[in-house]
């Protein structure tokens, strides 16, 4: 799934962290939904949800990186492993979405900036 959504949001409460991307800031339409709870031991699983069912459920993660302006997530599943998440975002959102996913994804692999073709 590669897809292009207009809107990132990222928040904890307590031991709970959640990612949000949509394509509209009043919840109607395509999303991608990534969740992380530390309460009780859970092997390590992301929840995730999207807008298309066969992206839904509790995945181990494989790989993910976070461009500045571009999400990746590689699921370890053999059918519909890869979800792409471009965006846009403001300096601050980005900081946070950063500090988030790196919780949430403690392998996650940021890269600052694109290099040059």
């Amino acid at each position: 799934m590669k897809i292009r959504l207009d809107h990132v949001s990222a928040s904890q409460a307590g031991d709970y962290f959640q990612v949000l991307f949509e394509f509209e800031k009043d919840g109607n339409g395509a999303y991608v939904l990534i969740q992380r709870q530390f309460e009780i031991p859970d092997g390590g699983l992301c929840y995730l949800e999207t807008h298309d069912e066969d992206y839904v459920g509790h995945f181990r993660v494989a790989h993910a990186s976070l461009h500045r302006n571009r999400f990746h997530l590689e699921l370890r599943r053999t059918q519909g492993a890869d979800v792409e998440v471009l965006f846009d975002s403001t300096e601050q959102t980005y900081h946070k979405l950063r500090r988030i996913l790196r919780i949430m994804i403690p392998r996650l692999e940021v890269v600052e900036a694109e290099e040059a073709c």
